[in-house]
């Protein structure tokens, strides 16, 4: 976990730096969003260092692995390193990382769902569309379908809710949120197979926390220019080097 301190903070005054750390990676685009969590640390990951990750400039034709791990000219090195992060969920292509940052969401409000709402009405939504396809022989007039599709999304939801609503003990006895919920499903059942195929409902009823990727290629900026490694400077830890050639200045 990273902690910043701002300037002139109680934490700054009693004697803290207010030391920023910057942690190269995909592990920097993350967002925080109070409507869904995509992806998470991945902490096992620095158990896939090897010992020489931890000093790599230690003396090769010594085989102490304790100076190794405690030299004091290691120079940059820090125990995030490897640290990465790993989806949770689908995320489609385009789609902004999105993970939890330890924020206090307001959730009073119907404007701010809950990730389990929107995570309920993706599971109704499959639920729904399997019962459609099994019985699309029996569903062949649009009215019809339309009309046992309309049972589930307002009837059968208002009587038994969603697993998060349920046990929502501040919200559960609360109907504006199951009707909040309700929204999220689309008006017909023709809308469901895209809906689904962009990821969900948050998806759906987020369009902003995606893009494709025509606007990818004009707006976007790849991130392989730059990859950290073994520094070539002796008890330097570790550096950045470049992946190809950068113009001077």
């Amino acid at each position: 976990e990273v902690v910043l301190y701002r300037k002139g903070s109680d934490e700054v005054k009693s004697g803290g730096g207010g030391l920023v750390v910057a942690i190269p990676g995909v592990g920097v685009l993350s967002s925080g969003h109070p409507s869904i969590n995509n992806a998470e640390w991945n902490d096992k990951s620095v158990l896939h260092r090897t010992i020489n990750d931890n000093n790599d400039n230690a003396d090769e034709d010594n085989n102490d692995e304790n100076i190794r791990t405690s030299h004091p000219g290691r120079g940059a090195y820090t125990h995030y390193y490897n640290v990465t992060l790993q989806s949770t969920t689908f995320i489609p292509a385009g789609m902004q990382i999105f993970q939890n940052t330890g924020a206090q969401w307001d959730y009073t409000t119907v404007k701010t769902l809950k990730p389990k709402d929107y995570q309920d009405a993706d599971k109704l939504l499959h639920k729904i569309q399997t019962f459609i396809d099994q019985h699309a022989h029996q569903l062949t007039d649009p009215k019809q379908r339309n009309g046992i599709y309309k049972f589930f999304r307002e009837d059968v939801l208002a009587i038994i809710g969603t697993e998060g609503f349920n046990i929502d003990t501040e919200r559960k006895y609360d109907t504006k949120f199951l009707d909040a919920i309700q929204k999220l499903l689309p008006e017909s059942p023709d809308d469901i197979p895209s809906i689904l195929e962009r990821g969900g409902t948050f998806q759906a009823n987020h369009p902003e926390t995606s893009h494709d990727l025509p606007w990818l290629q004009e707006n976007g900026q790849c991130l392989d220019g730059v990859y950290s490694n073994t520094s070539t400077v002796k008890y330097a830890g570790r550096g950045a080097f470049a992946t190809r050639d950068v113009v001077e200045g």
